[in-house]
């Protein structure tokens, strides 16, 4: 049997690396599929668990449009250097206590006699 000439060993290695990519290209195809078939699954889990969440609190019933003027607030809100305090700093003033003491109201510093 006649040895295979140069060319036909480049045409016969060149077969095999083209099966190889197509291979990894598969490969490479599934892996994105799951990874975009996971992210979808948390994206429905975390989405059901906040309107649960909205539920919960009672938001259900508000109108769509009020709900989602009230998510866009609370959107600026979380953008905030300190949202948390941001957020209680706006309760406290709609609850009408805007955390100053009012005089004679005051509690004693701790260690400080009463008058």
């Amino acid at each position: 049997m006649p040895r295979p000439s140069r060319q036909e060993q480049l045409d016969k290695a060149e077969a095999a690396a083209r099966r190889r990519i197509e291979q990894e290209r598969r490969k490479l195809a599934a892996n994105a599929a799951e990874r975009r078939a996971l992210e979808k699954k948390a994206l429905t889990t975390r989405t059901f668990a906040l309107g649960r969440l909205v539920l919960d609190a009672g938001l259900g019933d508000l109108e769509e449009a009020f709900l989602k003027e009230l998510l866009a607030l609370l959107g600026q809100v979380v953008q905030q250097a300190d949202p948390h305090v941001t957020l209680a700093r706006c309760l406290r003033v709609l609850d009408g206590a805007s955390g100053t003491s009012v005089d004679g109201f005051a509690h004693a510093a701790h260690g400080v006699a009463p008058m």
